[in-house]
């Protein structure tokens, strides 16, 4: 992996937090865009930040993990989804 080497930023007061601002340079080397999930540690003086993997998930996977048993409608449950709507849903 390529390092960037001479750029120098520094911590800034953020409210009750302290923030870095990231050099788009920086982000496009490391693969990463604003809004993009990551993980940070902490060692030995350093501050690592690395990107993070979002799991994607499929309902049908989601539901194959659920007890059969809690996917059982109750009367209420029926009695709700026969209902007209009372606001703006949209069917």
């Amino acid at each position: 992996m390529e390092s960037i080497r001479g750029m120098r930023i520094e911590i800034k007061k953020w409210g009750n937090s302290a923030a870095l601002r990231l050099p788009a340079a920086a982000l496009v080397k490391a693969g990463l865009e604003v809004n993009s999930p990551v993980e940070i540690k902490a060692a030995e003086g350093k501050l690592v930040v690395s990107a993070v993997d979002i799991p994607q998930y499929k309902l049908a996977d989601l539901l194959a993990r659920y007890p059969p048993r809690k996917m059982v409608l109750t009367d209420e449950d029926k009695r709700w989804l026969g209902s007209e709507p009372v606001g703006k849903e949209v069917w």
